[in-house]
């Protein structure tokens, strides 16, 4: 039987396009990524405009129309108001007895008093807008809160008890004695040796660190001598102050216009006054009229107020923007004019070897300068010619030679994006502002309002494209 012999060919593999195709978009996709993660993308700023405030604390002195008035006797004080409230013309202020028997017997039918519906609806008022009005970061409120409640829980209580045991002691003169108010106005209990005090009785001496007095405040109930202080009234809502400055931060402010801008002991409120000056023995001071928020200040007279004034105007610019660089600062006596295709290119003359004459010659360069400042260019273009010599012509002998990179300086600017490459802009410090600087505005080469500037030039390099970035 014969054997069949089966010989097998190799057949020829087709080649996959598809397959091909898809390893190509496969390598081009990691290409992308690897030039994505790999090159510089740049955080764009649009310079804005920026204004520095300079500020300086001075001490202000707290004059007032107010008035003072003591005791007509010895005896015991009990006062009918709080500090700062307000009182009418023909009030009764305080009673005042020679003994402690009134205080005794106003003590021993506490247990028995009733407030009028009237007194307790003022009561759950005051109640009612403290707690609208309460915040957490305020919360020393509630202690003048506490304090201002039981004054006057204490004046509507004494005030319905002495009208019951008012026939028991009015007879007796010597005892007991009730004083009314002869005027209305905000009442204080805070007292120093400037009440009443004017201008016009001013020296300048009261400025300094012994004679600053700091008020002190009377007993809202106690024992007191015959014409001792017994509290104030102050009966207008128009005060002023009068501050004491150094010679130089007046000229500043005086500088700055007619009106102040400042702050009181570090408040939020920010006050802005015309003011006036006024010559006070040998020194100038200044005097501000206020007009509101007198009750906010009765227990004081000296305060440390911070003046603001408009240091500077310009653009501004982030910190982490800025970059110092080589750049050329070229005399004018090397730059020549006329030498290119045009009257009025500027460029340099290049010195180079003239092989077919054996002698130095010269070239015309173009150049484009960054600016000029004070007969000399400023150029950025110019590195790769740092090591050739360039010549300052002169009519008679040899010209003046030099090495260009001779005339390398350092600047200190911002990279701007405008035309999506980096192209570097000179600034010129005013002052520093929180993260920023302010930046004079209109120089030449300099940057200019909604420029738009690489933020961070920590990735910005000269062997890299720059690209913007989201």
């Amino acid at each position: 039987m014969a054997k069949n012999n089966v010989v097998k060919f190799r057949t020829r593999r087709e080649v996959n396009i598809g397959l091909v195709i898809a390893f190509g978009i496969l390598i081009l996709m990691l290409i992308q990524l690897y030039r994505y993660f790999t090159t510089p993308h740049l955080s764009v700023y649009e310079v804005m405009e920026g204004k520095a405030e300079g500020e300086f604390i001075a001490t202000a002195m707290i004059l007032r129309n107010e008035t003072v008035y003591t005791t007509k006797n010895a005896g015991y004080l009990n006062f009918y108001y709080r500090e700062g409230a307000r009182v009418s013309k023909g009030a009764k202020v305080y009673s005042l007895n020679d003994s402690s028997n009134l205080r005794d017997l106003l003590s021993l039918d506490d247990a028995n008093t009733v407030l009028t519906p009237a007194d307790l609806t003022r009561l759950k008022s005051d109640i009612r807008d403290f707690c609208m009005n309460y915040s957490d970061v305020s919360f020393e409120d509630c202690y003048q809160m506490k304090e201002n409640f039981l004054a006057d829980y204490l004046r509507y209580r004494d005030i319905s008890m002495l009208d019951a045991v008012n026939s028991q002691v009015a007879g007796n003169e010597k005892s007991f004695y009730t004083d009314y108010s002869s005027q209305s106005g905000m009442i204080t209990y805070y007292s120093d040796r400037y009440d009443g005090y004017t201008i016009a009785r001013m020296d300048g001496t009261e400025f300094s660190e012994e004679n600053r007095s700091i008020p002190a405040r009377n007993s809202v109930t106690g024992m007191a001598e015959r014409d001792s202080f017994a509290y104030k009234l102050v009966d207008d809502l128009n005060w002023e102050l009068v501050v004491e400055l150094s010679k130089d931060n007046l000229a500043t402010l005086i500088a700055n216009g007619d009106t102040i801008r400042f702050s009181i002991d570090n408040e939020d409120t920010i006050y802005e006054k015309k003011y006036e000056t006024v010559t006070i023995g040998t020194s100038v001071y200044l005097r501000i009229p206020m007009q509101r928020f007198v009750k906010d200040y009765l227990r004081y007279r000296f305060l440390e107020v911070t003046i603001y004034i408009d240091a500077a105007t310009g653009l501004k610019i982030p910190k982490t923007a800025l970059v110092e660089r080589e750049i050329f600062q070229i005399p004018e006596r090397f730059i020549v004019t006329g030498g290119g295709k045009e009257e009025d290119e500027l460029g340099i003359s290049l010195e180079y070897f003239d092989s077919d004459t054996g002698e130095t010659a010269y070239e015309f360069y173009k150049i484009e300068p960054l600016f000029y400042e004070n007969g000399y260019y400023y150029l950025t273009d110019a590195e790769p010619l740092a090591q050739r010599y360039i010549a300052a012509p002169v009519t008679d002998g040899e010209p003046e030679r030099a090495m260009l990179y001779t005339f390398l300086t350092k600047m200190e600017g911002v990279y701007n994006m405008n035309k999506g490459y980096a192209v570097f802009r000179r600034i010129v410090r005013i002052t520093d502002i929180d993260g920023y600087i302010l930046v004079k505005a209109g120089l030449a080469g300099g940057v200019s309002l909604y420029d738009h500037i690489v933020l961070d030039t920590a990735a910005v390099s000269k062997d890299v494209i720059l690209v913007e970035g989201d």
